[in-house]
């Protein structure tokens, strides 16, 4: 199996991912049976997207610097077609390997003052996929990140050779827009961090949303997030640092069983952190 084949296929080792949010977003989830994804062009890290176009242009460049050969024209149509890559939407909701994580507090919670949902990984992957969206491992090192494109850029390379460069391009592309939102800066590498990743959104899609951000409208998509049987895969909820942490737990334990979450496991963080 490729090695794009193995990341898109990936499954998480560990049986909850979790997703770290604020009091208003618990409530919001639990009520609601849902989960927004956000435009991943309007996350906090606005040159999230751009840091995988550049990586493949950098690829790109290597390549055109040391071949004369006749894939030459093909990675021109790649290069070419980037600018519109730029412009393309698509909606991603991000989730941690780990539930208690300093940074994780610090980023994703008002003053630390959130929660930290544990979705069971398995059933997370099987209801998100009958939402249309895929489950990806995000990549951080720059070694790895390099390998895939070399994978993809050859596979479309050879596609191009037997199909001609047109088609080649579709395929690099469709398999880009794949492969990118799992790529971020090696900086971030503590958060091993998973993601639902849509497909491609069009512009005049009715079902896009929009919320009001710090300092723009973002667009998002609301994912329902329940089984067969009309509950959410949520299976523990670990309560942020926060100076009243018993009645903190209590009130959560109060929310979940109200809401058909009554075998979820709620604990408080064990992080030493005080923002209060």
């Amino acid at each position: 199996m490729s090695k794009f084949l193995e990341l898109v296929s990936a499954v998480p080792d560990k049986k909850r991912i979790y997703h770290y949010t604020s009091q208003a977003g618990l409530l919001g989830i639990v009520q609601s049976k849902a989960l927004w994804a956000s435009s991943i062009r309007h996350l906090n890290d606005s040159v999230e997207f751009g840091y995988s176009i550049e990586l493949v242009r950098e690829n790109l460049g290597r390549r055109l610097g040391a071949e004369r050969g006749p894939w030459n024209g093909f990675y021109g149509e790649v290069l070419n077609s980037l600018g519109a890559v730029e412009g393309q939407m698509l909606f991603v909701a991000s989730f941690s390997e780990e539930g208690d994580l300093l940074s994780q507090w610090r980023a994703y919670t008002p003053n630390a003052i959130g929660f930290s949902l544990g979705f069971e990984s398995r059933d997370l992957l099987h209801i998100a996929a009958g939402r249309g969206f895929g489950l990806l491992r995000c990549v951080y090192d720059r070694l790895e990140q390099d390998a895939l494109l070399d994978d993809l850029i050859d596979t479309a390379g050879n596609d191009a050779m037997r199909q001609g460069a047109l088609s080649a391009l579709e395929a690099f592309l469709l398999g880009f827009y794949m492969l990118a939102p799992a790529f971020k800066h090696p900086s971030f590498s503590e958060e091993r961090e998973w993601r639902l990743v849509s497909g491609l959104v069009s512009p005049d899609d009715a079902a896009t949303k929009f919320r009001r951000g710090k300092s723009m409208l973002i667009p998002y998509s609301e994912i329902e997030l329940t089984d067969d049987r009309g509950k959410m895969p949520i299976g523990e909820i670990i309560v942020g640092p926060t100076p009243h942490m018993h009645e903190a737990i209590t009130s959560v334990r109060y929310l979940a069983i109200s809401r058909g979450l009554a075998s979820c496991r709620v604990e408080g963080s064990r992080t030493p952190y005080r923002a209060w």
